[in-house]
């Protein structure tokens, strides 16, 4: 079968990806990433024998698709083959996960029997009860007022949002009013934040040349510790990569900055 995350809101598709992966793995554990955006006929050799290799402990496998439009012009015609006819093979599970609407070669990844979820840009009174449901989880009481004025600031970043919503659970006194918002988040620094966030999010899921020019920009004005914490937060299908840095970082092995180069070129 084939599930289809698609849509620019990349934090709310980035949980429904992870909710999709932490269901499968309570019950089967093979699973492999496989990223289109370098060595696209490499990546789809080693999906090809991923999804044909099966041993007597493997009955169902899951594997995960990110930048397969990026796919080479010489693979697209047999790689489009491969997920048609996987559409209803109920041994391997193919989850798909891209900003962009397909093109009409990939159309058929919109309609039946595909799973599909869509991920647009939140604005006016949808973002605003995206808001009240987060903070809710988080049993923070916001004022209206304060609703509008994140709703302002993040203009849609849902993934620069919940991370503010996240540091104002911390504090002890959870009702928020407008006064106390703009004390706690700064209007300046809050306009900022969204450019941060999206460039963590194309490090996680850009290209290696998105990956390497970002990651040039922000270790010129952000500490390295802090970018890595914040791309091991929000790693999704790398968390054991990250898990593996961390434990090599405290070891001495290397530095943050050394797992973040070798994180973008990987």
């Amino acid at each position: 079968m084939i599930i289809f995350l698609c849509g620019p809101d990349s934090y709310r598709r980035r949980q429904k990806e992870k909710e999709y992966i932490g269901r499968y793995r309570q019950k089967y554990l093979t699973s492999a990433n496989f990223d289109f955006s370098d060595s696209s006929d490499e990546t789809f050799l080693k999906l090809r024998e991923f999804s044909a290799n099966y041993s007597i402990f493997e009955q169902f496998k899951m594997a995960i698709l990110e930048n397969i439009f990026e796919i080479s012009e010489k693979e697209e015609k047999a790689f489009i083959s491969f997920l048609k006819e996987n559409l209803k093979n109920k041994d391997l599970t193919i989850l798909i996960s891209e900003e962009k609407k397909p093109s009409p070669k990939f159309k058929f990844l919109t309609g039946e029997p595909v799973v599909v979820h869509e991920f647009n840009s939140l604005e006016g009174s949808t973002l605003d009860f995206f808001i009240k449901k987060e903070a809710e989880k988080r049993n923070i009481k916001l004022a209206p007022g304060v609703i509008r004025f994140l709703s302002e600031i993040f203009k849609g970043d849902t993934w620069a949002l919940v991370t503010e919503l996240d540091k104002l659970a911390l504090i002890e006194n959870k009702n928020i009013d407008e006064n106390k918002i703009k004390e706690l988040v700064g209007y300046p620094q809050a306009q900022n934040q969204p450019k941060f966030f999206s460039q963590i999010n194309d490090l996680l899921s850009g290209s290696l040349k998105q990956k390497t020019a970002v990651l040039e920009i922000l270790l010129g004005t952000d500490d390295s510790a802090k970018i890595f914490n914040f791309l091991a937060s929000f790693s999704g299908p790398f968390v054991k990569k990250f898990a593996d840095y961390d434990a090599a970082v405290k070891s001495g092995k290397m530095d943050y900055e050394e797992a973040l180069v070798d994180f973008a070129l990987a």
